[in-house]
């Protein structure tokens, strides 16, 4: 995250745009701005993992469910079980929603250790994982994931994003909309320095070292063998 606080992010955002009496807007600006901006990539500082119980074919977690208490936007590819003492593990096949729903159709008698998985969204902030085959036992599950994080509450609030600069720019910008209008050439050119700042921080910000260093083939061409 940046070093200013939501006050301090506010009071220069609109002090670059030249206006100071557009706090509570701002405010609300600047929230709408990072919660749009945290679903758009698939940025570093929001990624976590976690290991839950695994012990139904269908399981909930994010938002309260499955002991993870944050809001979840997207879940990675990276999913495996294993036992208690570590001795047994295998990967699983993250599928689409839309990929044939075998774990939904296939007899509830085939019991197995996970080979793969649905990724259903029964609400905002909730991933429920649909398994294929039913597990036969209780088994934990390593995911890792994105966040969405919480509203900030007060102005002495950090926000998550990484670059104070780009947040200051996002309030200028909404200041020059609401003030002068969408199509005005200050509006214009403050939306387009902010765009050419959010390009450069999603350079910085979602590619790590590791990331996207695996090519994972097609399942329906390549299929993976169950481990």
């Amino acid at each position: 995250m940046g070093v200013l606080t939501r006050g301090e992010i506010v009071a220069q955002g609109m002090a670059t745009a030249g206006r100071d009496d557009l706090t509570v807007e701002a405010r609300t600006w600047l929230q709408n701005w990072l919660n749009a901006v945290a679903a758009s990539s698939d940025w570093q500082v929001l990624r976590r993992e976690s290991q839950v119980t695994l012990n139904a074919q269908q399981i909930d977690v994010g938002a309260g469910s499955g002991g993870i208490l944050e809001r979840i936007l997207r879940i990675g590819d990276e999913m495996w079980w294993f036992t208690a003492d570590r001795n047994n593990r295998g990967r699983i096949n993250v599928r689409d929603q839309n990929a044939a729903p075998i774990d939904r159709i296939q007899p509830t008698s085939i019991t197995g250790s996970p080979a793969s998985v649905r990724i259903l969204k029964p609400s905002a902030g909730v991933a429920r994982l649909s398994f294929e085959p039913a597990p036969d036992r209780s088994y934990l599950l390593y995911l890792n994931y994105q966040v969405q994080p919480s509203n900030m509450a007060a102005d002495a609030d950090v926000p998550w994003y990484e670059n104070d600069e780009t947040m200051i720019q996002a309030v200028a910008f909404k200041t020059h909309e609401y003030a002068d209008g969408k199509d005005a050439p200050t509006t214009q050119a403050a939306q387009q320095v902010l765009s050419g700042l959010l390009n450069a921080d999603r350079y910085r910000y979602t590619i790590a070292a590791g990331q996207n260093d695996v090519i994972y083939k097609d399942p329906k061409t390549f299929p993976r063998s169950r481990r």
